[in-house]
């Protein structure tokens, strides 16, 4: 029966999940204080929600299916100011674990159409299937990270497993709703799932073409049902058709450059007339809600500024895209080059056939992240997918192809050179190839100590690699190409296979770098575990010094670092951003007060500076945390 799966898969699965979860509710537990500005907004966000206020949570940055989420656990669990963030964790816990179910499905879904692919029937791919989900997962959309990339992730997917089970013909018109529906809980999760979710349908609408027209009726029925009245209400909001504004600010901030909120910059609709006529640069925001209400709304505060294009700033953001597929991406795109090289074009031409209801969906979402901005979580899901319908549709290959082994695998060599910043991992992948080679020349060696004797030479030759210079790397990665050419030429002429030698090495150059990149993070994981709430002690020192919730704060810091700031309850209302602090402090003591009694007139009620100057300045008061405090008192004439 395709699809069904044996015993042995299941005890690798089983294994899998138990590893997994573990790592992931360890990895949620060392971060579980840790937290984030985009955190804090979705904190507030879920104020709103637990208030009734559904006006306050609506919003055309922040979308609402993780906030939601928040406040449903929140409503469970009652946490105190000091929980908060933990509870947050508590959900990318939970996030992760339907994240893995639906890799799960996905994996189903590559069983139930590949009966008569070789590679989908060993155990042990599916146990690299997983420790690839791992890698990706608690390294790329860490549970430290109160975002919801998690459930973009799952939800991605849930749409390729639909997608491929339609394409080969299974129940269709399920596979349909099934699709609509996880698209337009994505676009809940994210306003990029809208225009990924119109090229998923149309990937869609070509691939059950031949099914007639219920399959797609289906998936636009149920796709729309969703995100049909979100796109309503963000329309309306927004005063013209939108289904968020998430996309336009992020191009003006990184194509264009303007007011970037990481920048520093107050936004011009935040620029308070009476102090930035005493001192340029500083924001106010009055009475407007959040913690930090810039943050909380940037649709408004930065509505004044429109996108446009220029082919300079276009290039100039895709070549840091690319620097960066390159640099991170680095043994994926050994596997991928490998792999090609390896196999023939008309096996290539079978992986496209196979695979292409992924492949166009994934290299949609990569190219348009290229064109904006491009973190690891933003594409985690999308390689996830990638890479394991690449290894699962690749047919095997029935001959070594030597001289293409060789360019493979110094194209990559050569991407990485390229690159800024990609020094060690070029050492990394110099290191783990000279292992694989010298496991291969070891022909008539057991394979275990041949393996051993690889791992050996590939850390004796990482540790001597990583001090020396690029082009020395380089040089040294020619050799290895060119040795392991001449090996594998020799040993393809001696087999009339792919040297069993030779893959075994590979997979598992492929596998310690994958789990040394997860056991890297975990080690990380384990540094913070005794890490204390700062955040909460911080907001504690500040309610015994009588700034207690709901005060009106000015600070004189950068806003995004001022986390502590949500457990004291506390309204950034005004703000002196980092660059401006030391012009702060160089004021003359008259022009400093008048300044502060100008916020005042703003409706702060006490300046907090998180960072000060040498000494303490009169008027102001050293609280335990390391910062100062000080009344404000309005003008007279307020």
């Amino acid at each position: 029966m395709p699809g069904a799966p044996s015993s042995g898969s299941t005890r690798v699965r089983w294994v899998a999940w138990v590893a997994l979860v573990t790592a992931a509710a360890f990895q949620g537990f060392a971060q579980r204080h840790s937290m984030t500005p985009d955190g804090v907004a979705y904190l507030d966000l879920s104020d709103a929600l637990l208030h009734g206020d559904w006006r306050g949570f609506i919003n055309l940055y922040w979308s609402p299916l993780y906030p939601a989420l928040i406040g449903v656990a929140r409503m469970i669990a009652h946490p105190s100011a000091y929980w908060e963030f933990a509870a947050v964790h508590a959900v990318n816990l939970a996030l992760f674990v339907a994240s893995l179910a639906a890799f799960e499905w996905f994996l189903a879904a590559l069983a139930d159409v590949s009966s008569d692919w070789p590679l989908s029937r060993h155990h042990w791919w599916t146990a690299g299937a997983y420790v690839l989900f791992g890698t990706v997962s608690l390294t790329m959309t860490t549970l430290e990270l109160p975002t919801p990339d998690l459930l973009v992730t799952a939800a991605a997917l849930a749409a390729f497993a639909a997608m491929l089970r339609a394409h080969a013909g299974i129940r269709a018109t399920r596979n349909g709703v099934m699709l609509g529906l996880v698209l337009g809980v994505g676009a809940l999760a994210k306003s990029f799932f809208v225009p990924w979710g119109v090229v998923c349908l149309a990937v869609f609408a070509i691939a059950t073409k031949r099914l007639g027209r219920r399959p797609l009726v289906a998936a636009l029925a149920a796709w729309a049902m969703i995100v049909g009245p979100w796109s309503v209400t963000m329309s309306h909001e927004a005063g013209r058709p939108s289904f968020g504004e998430a996309g336009r600010l992020t191009y003006v901030w990184y194509v264009n450059s303007e007011f970037s909120p990481t920048s520093g910059s107050a936004p011009p609709s935040a620029s308070a007339r009476g102090p930035n006529s005493v001192f340029p640069g500083v924001a106010a925001t009055g009475d407007a809600p959040g913690t930090n209400p810039i943050w909380l709304d940037p649709a408004r505060w930065y509505a004044g500024l429109q996108a446009h294009f220029t082919i300079r700033e276009q290039l100039e953001n895709v070549r840091i895209a690319a620097n960066y597929y390159v640099r991170n991406l680095a043994p994926f795109v050994l596997l991928v080059a490998t792999m090609l090289g390896i196999t023939a074009p008309a096996d290539w031409r079978t992986l496209w056939r196979r695979g292409w209801v992924v492949f166009v969906p994934v290299i949609a979402a990569l190219v348009a992240y290229a064109l904006v901005i491009v973190t690891a979580r933003y594409v985690a899901g999308f390689l996830i997918a990638a890479i394991a319908m690449f290894c699962a549709a690749l047919p095997w290959p029935v001959r070594l192809r030597p001289a293409r082994v060789a360019v493979g695998i110094l194209i990559v060599f050569l991407m990485e050179t390229l690159a800024a910043n990609a020094a060690p991992t070029l050492a990394v992948l110099v290191a783990g190839m000279s292992g694989v080679l010298v496991t291969c020349a070891m022909g008539r060696t057991k394979t275990a100590y041949a393996l051993l004797v690889g791992a050996v030479v590939a850390v004796v030759s990482l540790a001597m690699l990583l001090p020396a210079p690029r082009a020395a790397m380089l040089g040294v990665g020619f050799v290895v190409v060119l040795a392991t050419w001449l090996s594998l030429r020799r040993n393809a002429q001696q087999i009339a296979g792919t040297p069993e030698r030779f893959r075994l090495a590979f997979a598992a150059l492929i596998a310690l770098l994958l789990v040394g990149r997860t056991a890297q993070r975990l080690w990380r994981d384990a540094g913070v575990v005794n890490r204390p709430n700062n955040s909460w002690l911080i907001a504690r020192d500040l309610g015994e010094n009588g700034v207690g919730p709901g005060t009106r704060v000015l600070l004189v810091g950068p806003a995004d670092q001022a986390i502590w700031a949500r457990p004291a309850r506390l309204r950034i209302t005004a703000d002196v951003p980092s660059w401006r602090v030391p012009a702060f402090w160089t004021l003359a003591e008259q022009s400093r007060d008048s300044l502060l009694e100008r916020f005042a007139d703003t409706g702060a009620q006490v300046a907090i500076a998180s960072l000060v100057a040498g000494t303490p300045v009169k008027g102001w008061r050293v609280i335990e945390s390391g910062g100062w405090i000080r009344p404000l008192t309005a003008s007279a004439s307020r």
